[in-house]
């Protein structure tokens, strides 16, 4: 019976051993990918969009994360597209064009970050993406590095929250948002939070994109009115004969993807600059409707006061209340 227990004894020891060196060998196995990594975020953003609203198609310089808190919504490339709802936790790279559209009232929280800390975009612009429209042209040295492929993270990188994780992630996003590194102790701090939200996306199944792909003419006409709405002789009917489509078969496209005719659509981009222009610039309303795609300053501020229900001219003062 002693020989029994010594020889348990003995084994148990070298059980206890390999599983030690198992844990040890695991950690080394990582040390080399996390020594790697140096996460930094430059930029985040939390708020609402109405239902129907829709951005224009853009490019960024380093990876997105988004997590939607309520509402639907879903954000589109030119393969494919991923509907998001409470729950969806959304990593989009660099250099992928790509537009968000909210279905109903949505609720995001936004993080740019870079998973080395080395994004040359982050430190020499003004911001870390760039719309179709921008003047300035991408420039990929500027773009952030791809995470190690140890990672296993296939992008855009989609997944879904069990409803028992979504407080808890939450709770992760308020005290990262609020989080000010002005002393070492509360920079590490935001370093830890960050590196547990980024967490999140390694340990979650993917949820996969739309069974049904964002049609491509549809993406390369969008693509074409944001790059160039600005234009006051762009056509749609010349746009639906450079895709070797009827103008027709285009506003139906336009119907499914974004709820609202071509023409609504274009109007749309031009007024969104044209509201820009209003509360950036010293420019006069004629100057506006101009540099905005409209050749008459008249036929402008009567869109615009459908739209907002005031005159250009009250929208930069600022005094009447307008919608968004």
């Amino acid at each position: 019976m002693l020989s029994f227990s010594i020889y348990y004894i003995l084994y148990r020891n070298l059980c206890q051993k390999k599983e030690e060196k198992s844990i040890i060998d695991r950690i080394n196995r990582y040390s080399d990918l996390l020594n790697r990594l140096h996460p930094e975020s430059c930029l985040v953003w939390c708020g609402e969009w109405p239902a129907g609203r829709i951005e224009p198609n853009r490019r960024l310089y380093d990876y997105e994360l988004v997590y939607v808190a309520g509402g639907k919504g879903y954000v589109a490339t030119g393969e494919e597209s991923h509907y998001c709802e409470a729950g969806s936790l959304l990593v989009i790279p660099p250099g992928v064009v790509h537009f968000s559209r909210a279905e109903t009232r949505i609720r995001r929280w936004c993080i740019h970050f870079d998973w080395y800390g080395e994004c040359l975009a982050q430190r020499k612009l003004e911001r870390p993406y760039l719309f179709l429209d921008d003047e300035a042209a991408y420039r990929e040295e500027l773009a952030a590095a791809p995470p190690p492929p140890e990672l296993g993270l296939v992008l855009p990188c989609h997944i879904r929250l069990g409803v028992e994780k979504r407080e808890p992630f939450l709770e992760l996003l308020r005290a990262f948002f609020t989080e000010v590194p002005d002393c070492p102790a509360a920079a590490v701090r935001r370093r830890g939070l960050l590196w547990e939200i980024l967490a999140h996306t390694l340990e979650q199944p993917a949820a996969g994109a739309l069974p049904r792909n964002i049609n491509t003419l549809f993406f390369q006409a969008k693509c074409r009115l944001d790059r160039e709405f600005r234009d006051p002789a762009l056509e749609v009917g010349e746009i639906a004969r450079s895709l070797r489509i009827t103008p027709n078969h285009l506003l139906k496209l336009f119907r499914r993807e974004t709820g609202m005719p071509t023409q609504d659509y274009l109007i749309l981009r031009r007024l969104r600059h044209a509201e820009n222009l209003l509360l950036s610039t010293r420019l006069s309303i004629g100057e506006i409707a101009e540099q905005s795609g409209f050749l008459d300053a008249n036929y402008f501020a009567r869109l615009f006061r459908r739209r907002h229900g005031c005159t250009p001219r009250e929208f930069r003062s600022g005094s009447p209340p307008f919608r968004d």
